[in-house]
């Protein structure tokens, strides 16, 4: 827990906690997005993976786009 007050305090003092925090909820919005439109998402944690490999640009292998709303994420 420690850990993780001196990482909030780093992002506070370096000015990028609110950029973080929106990042998270818009990325939590868009794991939960995915989850409930795509039934190749099985699970909550799928739709979270899936959104990481999204955002991280490394392609999708594990879970591929099966519908159109999920075919709509960018993968660069």
């Amino acid at each position: 827990m420690n850990k993780l007050r001196t990482l909030a305090d780093v992002l506070r003092q370096a000015g990028f906690a609110r950029i973080t925090g929106l990042f998270l909820i818009f990325y939590l919005l868009c794991s939960t997005a995915v989850w409930l439109s795509d039934p190749a998402t099985l699970t909550f944690g799928d739709g979270l993976w899936f959104s990481f490999e999204t955002v991280s640009t490394i392609g999708f292998g594990d879970i591929p786009a099966e519908t159109p709303v999920a075919a709509l994420s960018p993968s660069f």
